[in-house]
């Protein structure tokens, strides 16, 4: 048969409009009506449907009951959509979906009568898209219990993750979804530590979204507060980090000891630090004397280094309160002890904490203490060489952007710090992430070469 593509798109604007009388007589009026409807084809660049598609895509119930009940369409032919996702970080924005089936749809679009039509005409229930999703899936990010508990019923398979191990409880704790949470958890028995490949938990995720009410209920049913992977924290100290006391205090009493005092010191150290939020160093004293009053009760004293660098004054952290009283009124030394604090803590390789050192250093510069903001830059990024972490190309470029204001200000500048650049610099050289990557750091290099004529060297 010769396929007549103007005849299949008068099929798809009659589903599309949901002109069902006229399809039925259209496809009535034709020799082979299955081969049409089995077809799919392109809509608009990003979208290939065929004519159920059209009809599910626009809700169209009466429609598609007419072409399952009158013809013999494929419930199974694989489409791609462009569908509008309810999401609260991402502006209820189109996204484009492929490999997804009739009832895939229907589910995304919350029709729980087209899913049941769908379902009672034999659509898989357990299709997975190209991303490993199914229409359950679609069911949990839509907080629609009755759909679930509807296919649940018909043979859908909870457990059936996304592609990088998303299970549907951590969509729908990362969603703010209290009530389905519920529902997977007490029951169907859904694990509530059961991680994404890259080890985030619905623990995490639900932290990392400021959900109180869940994060409570996840910790009553065993949540652990386990290290994420790709970003090396706890979800106490990401609630620690986002300032979120009531989160901290829900999480710590689940914790060991030395947990809830690291995570009331981190605290202290989060409402210092400015990237965070407006300092508060009255906040911050607080959980610093709590933790340190807890800390000799128990006598778990903090550990002490074996060297000290010169970027911190070559102090050690606070050991007892009286110590810390002495720093109460200079915010300088506090926020020092702060930069202590987190890089015990979080650890020389966790990114919040180069952050840390990084904007202390813009302070630094800001107030004119060219030289201390200089060498506190040196220092972060001493940790990226030693610590073999990957600079990001724009960030290696700031930092030669910002030296040569420090040179147009006749400021002399040490030799290790251009020793520091010009490794960094040949390091990411070596190692370009892509051909973009190697002409722009190559640029920054040139760059820097030519702000070395400019220069004061001591």
């Amino acid at each position: 048969m010769d396929f007549d593509d103007h005849k299949f798109l008068r099929f798809l604007q009659a589903a599309g409009q949901g002109l069902t009388k006229s399809l039925k007589d259209l496809l009535s009026n034709i020799p082979n009506p299955n081969e049409y409807l089995n077809t799919v084809d392109e809509v608009t660049v990003n979208q290939k449907w065929s004519v159920l598609m059209a009809g599910c895509l626009t809700e169209r119930i009466d429609l598609v009951r007419m072409l399952l009940e009158s013809f013999q369409p494929d419930l199974e032919i694989l489409n791609t959509v462009q569908i509008q996702i309810r999401d609260r970080d991402k502006d209820n924005q189109f996204e484009t979906f492929e490999h997804v089936t009739v009832l895939w749809v229907a589910a995304a679009v919350n029709n729980l009568p087209l899913v049941q039509l769908l379902v009672e005409h034999g659509a898989n229930v357990n299709h997975r898209t190209k991303t490993n999703s199914t229409p359950v899936r679609c069911a949990c990010c839509n907080n629609n219990i009755d759909m679930v508990r509807y296919l649940i019923a018909h043979g859908a398979d909870i457990h059936i993750a996304k592609i990088k191990h998303l299970t549907n409880l951590l969509a729908s704790a990362y969603n703010g979804h209290l009530q389905m949470a519920i529902y997977l958890v007490d029951e169907l028995g859904c694990d509530v530590n059961e991680c994404s490949d890259n080890g985030q938990s619905p623990l995490n995720a639900v932290v990392s979204k400021g959900f109180l009410n869940i994060a409570q209920f996840l910790l009553e049913h065993g949540a652990r507060n386990s290290l994420v992977d790709y970003n090396q924290m706890t979800p106490l100290m990401l609630a620690a980090e986002n300032r979120r006391v009531d989160l901290v205090e829900a999480i710590s009493p689940y914790c060991p000891l030395i947990e809830q005092i690291e995570g009331e010191e981190l605290l202290a150290s989060a409402f210092i630090c400015i990237e965070l939020g407006e300092s508060s160093s009255d906040e911050a004293m607080k959980y610093l004397i709590r933790a340190l009053g807890r800390r000799s009760i128990h006598q778990i004293r903090k550990p002490i280094q074996q060297s000290t660098h010169i970027v911190f004054n070559h102090r050690q952290e606070c050991q007892t309160i009286g110590q810390l009283l002495t720093l109460e009124h200079n915010s300088d030394l506090m926020y020092i002890e702060a930069l202590l604090i987190r890089e015990r803590i979080l650890g020389k390789k966790n990114k919040k904490y180069l952050h840390s050192l990084h904007v202390h250093g813009e302070i630094l510069l800001d107030n004119e203490e060219y030289q201390a903001g200089l060498a506190m830059w040196m220092y972060e990024l001493s940790l990226y060489q030693t610590e073999s972490i990957e600079i990001d190309k724009e960030d290696l470029r700031y930092f030669v952007y910002a030296l040569s204001f420090v040179i147009k200000q006749s400021v002399a500048i040490p030799m290790d710090c251009f020793y520091t650049l010009i490794n960094v610099t040949s390091d990411k050289l070596k190692h370009p992430q892509n051909h973009s990557d190697y002409d722009y750091n190559l640029l920054t290099l040139l760059f820097f070469i030519t702000i070395t004529s400019k220069v004061n060297i001591i």
